[in-house]
């Protein structure tokens, strides 16, 4: 693994969700993330439709919802040009609503990924599919249940990032091969709730921004995070097998550290 840091046109960022980190408040931060959330859902459709609609899994009591974990699949098989090009994950009623956003290539099908996020109360995830040739789809996960919520609190984060950042595994599924990012960083969006529940600014924002999959040197799939995953994220999803040519995985953090990981698939 190597960590750098990333400048000019070569560093990543949360352009897709319009954030502008600096000189930010907490308030105008968390705003910035969420807005997004009715262009994700505007005119995705809601009818189920057998290869479009996503379908997720979560448990439906959860004790402690600071490690809540959500597997999303969209069952679309198609080809080079019919394929789940986009794919986001929403909690509207969590303090970050939107925990990720994802973008595939042709070579990612069918589209499965496994999180693990914050949620701050009752409710029903929804995730949103947006096909190649068919626009958005909406999937609505059933009622989950939460006891402590652990969505809407950050302390002030440490950053010294002891020993690797960034680790992946590989086990095998069916015809492919599920990869799975581990990684060992805080997910702080920086700011506090006061005895009012007001939001105010605690310390300035610690998380992974991005996180891309290449190999042959084309992306196969782009993440765009947000502080809504756990801390210490992990992130899965499948893929097909590949040839004997190793995967490449990159991440970039708010700091504009950068860190990469060069792996092989299991043959």
């Amino acid at each position: 693994m190597c960590v750098k840091r990333a400048s000019g046109a070569a560093a990543l960022s949360l352009a897709c969700l319009g954030l502008g980190l600096a000189g930010t408040s907490a308030v105008d931060f968390l705003e910035q993330i969420n807005r997004q959330v009715h262009p994700l859902l505007e005119t995705a459709r809601i009818a189920p439709d057998p290869d479009h609609t996503p379908q997720i899994k979560v448990p439906r009591i959860v004790e402690m919802a600071n490690e809540v974990m959500v597997t999303v699949n969209v069952p679309l098989h198609g080809d080079e040009n019919h394929y789940i090009r986009r794919l986001a994950l929403v909690d509207e009623n969590s303090m970050v609503q939107v925990k990720y956003i994802a973008t595939f290539s042709p070579q990612v099908q069918p589209v499965q990924v496994i999180t693990f996020i914050k949620m701050a109360k009752d409710s029903r995830l929804k995730a949103i599919a947006e096909c190649s040739l068919h626009g958005k789809w909406v999937g609505v996960s059933e009622p989950v249940r939460v006891g402590i919520g652990g969505c809407g609190f950050g302390q002030e984060p440490s950053r010294k990032l002891a020993g690797e950042v960034l680790r992946v595994r590989f086990e095998e599924e069916g015809p492919g091969i599920k990869l799975r990012a581990l990684f060992r960083h805080p997910m702080i969006p920086g700011y506090m709730l006061n005895e009012q529940g007001r939001a105010f600014k605690s310390s300035e924002p610690f998380f992974l921004e991005r996180m891309r999959l290449h190999h042959q040197g084309k992306v196969l799939a782009e993440f765009e995070l947000s502080p809504g995953l756990s801390e210490n994220p992990q992130i899965a999803l499948w893929l097909p097998r590949l040839d004997s040519e190793p995967v490449q995985l990159e991440a970039i953090n708010t700091d504009q550290q950068r860190f990469s990981l060069s792996a092989r698939m299991p043959r």
